[in-house]
């Protein structure tokens, strides 16, 4: 019976064939070759796409290798000391003092024959030499290609790669892109902008559906705004810093998203600002002041009007619902008005409310003035953010060995955009305001005495919402207390 032999084949390059690259195959023959010449069967070929010189998991080679130090196999075939480790003699050392015999077909080296040894030593050295050379060259050139803004891999949706590896406007996705950022920026949800897509029936960056991840990643993608990006970990890709500066790499006179409209639509997505679009009233909008803000206890819908009630809309909509909630518009009206009243009334001047109350009742009255310091507000909590999440990273280390220069420049780029976005909340003034028209006691008297789409409005100030429970039989006397609970405004958001 034959001794058998088992066969280490590696491609350090990925790509898409992996281990059925034209070279493997070809190297694998050749081993099958030898073992033949050598009068070997071949046991089993350990076949990797892989670095040999990166620190990157070789689960193949480690097998390969501890199979024959094992005595599993008696024999072990590589093609080439390059092909077999590029860490130099470190890598080959313990194999020859253990006396394992592994053939270095390319060398002609053998660990079994005593006089190869000094050679494998060298050889080893060698390739480590080579690949830490090559690795240096690499990294310098880009570097290099990096300062000069040089898109350097498959170019990202919307755009196309030209022969100076600078990116130009792909005449078909391009607009998509711009698209994308309007539509953000107005207030769509990435949700609703990947639905409106599919159902315009425009394919997706890999060719099929849009889905939430892929618009929010979009709208993330520095590159919009033609800068050149790196990517930490397989996070989401950050500007590329040189000299503390953002290094471009749109071609000259190509179209990028504006930098405002970017940070904006950013903004806007992660839920820190509303969208300058906001949806208009419908036609036919409800003109009673309870509807849009009663919600059902029963299910967590909304409740619409159905003649002179609000009722659960799911369970108007044919949906069953556990406690479908029913009541008469004039006795929850008559409630809630009463017990915003009395609350606005009762409040006194360091009561939070009023300031969320004056906020709100700027917002309707100075709408252009508030809309800049919402604006400048939801900027700073962007980069608060932003920051939070850079010290998570941090933390978490992805920023060890030579990424912990990226980290200080990234760390000082967020400084001086936290800085000036508190110098612009700060420059503005909040529009002044007087609501004493609905303190002491006034504010009965002046929702009687207003406009029905003004009530809407002034309950708003103060009421998030109205949760309305099931009434506890048919025709059952309405009981506010018991069955209305009043959510009061806890934000100026």
């Amino acid at each position: 019976m034959k001794p058998q032999v088992d066969l280490y084949v590696r491609k350090s390059k990925r790509v898409s064939e992996g281990t059925d690259t034209l070279s493997i195959r070809a190297q694998e023959d050749r081993g099958r070759r030898w073992a033949a010449q050598n009068g070997y069967d071949v046991r089993k070929v350990w076949r990797e796409n892989e670095s040999a010189f990166k620190a990157v998991e070789r689960p193949e080679f480690e097998n390969a290798l501890a199979a024959v130090l094992t005595d599993e196999v008696p024999a072990l075939w590589c093609f080439a000391m390059d092909r077999f480790s590029r860490k130099g003699a470190r890598s080959v050392i313990d194999l020859l003092d253990s006396g394992k015999r592994v053939v270095f077909d390319y060398e002609d080296l053998d660990t079994s024959r005593k006089r190869d040894r000094r050679w494998i030593i060298q050889r080893a050295e060698d390739a480590f030499e080579y690949s830490d050379r090559l690795s240096y060259n690499v990294r310098t050139t880009k570097e290099r290609q990096r300062t000069e803004g040089k898109w350097l891999a498959r170019p990202p949706y919307g755009w196309t790669v030209d022969k100076g590896r600078k990116l130009r406007n792909n005449p078909k996705t391009w607009p998509i892109v711009e698209r994308i950022y309007s539509e953000a920026e107005a207030g769509a949800s990435t949700r609703v902008i990947a639905k409106r897509l599919n159902a315009d029936k425009i394919p997706g960056p890999a060719g099929g559906q849009w889905h939430s991840a892929t618009v929010r990643q979009i709208v993330h993608h520095p590159v919009h705004e033609g800068w050149l990006t790196v990517s930490i970990k397989k996070t989401t890709p950050v500007a590329y810093l040189h000299d503390g500066k953002r290094v471009r790499c749109a071609a000259e006179g190509e179209a990028t998203i504006p930098a405002e409209k970017a940070a904006r639509a950013r903004r806007v997505v992660s839920g820190y600002q509303v969208g300058t679009k906001p949806d208009a009233p419908r036609r036919g909008r409800a003109e009673t002041t309870m509807v849009g803000l009663c919600v059902c206890t029963g299910c967590g819908f909304n409740m619409a009007r159905s003649g002179g009630s609000l009722m659960c809309n799911k369970n108007r909509a044919g949906i069953e619902c556990p406690a479908p909630a029913v009541v008469s518009i004039t006795a929850i009206e008559r409630y809630v008005v009463d017990a915003w009243s009395a609350r606005l009334g009762a409040s006194d001047p360091e009561d939070a409310l009023l300031a969320i109350v004056a906020e709100r009742y700027a917002a309707l009255n100075a709408p252009q003035e508030t809309a800049a310091i919402s604006e400048a507000k939801a900027a700073l909590r962007s980069v608060e953010q932003e920051a939070r999440k850079l010290a998570d990273d941090y933390a978490a280390g992805l920023f060890n060995g030579a990424l912990r220069n990226h980290f200080a420049k990234l760390a000082a780029d967020l400084d001086l955009r936290q800085t000036e976005a508190e110098e612009r909340l700060s420059a503005l003034e909040s529009p002044r305001v007087d609501i004493t028209f609905l303190l002491e006691g006034y504010a009965r008297q002046a929702y009687d005495n207003a406009e029905q789409s003004t009530r809407r409005d002034l309950v708003r100030l103060a009421v998030e919402r109205v949760t309305v429970t099931k009434a506890p039989y048919r025709g059952a006397r309405f009981n506010g207390a018991e069955r209305v609970r009043i959510a009061w405004a806890e934000s100026a958001a």
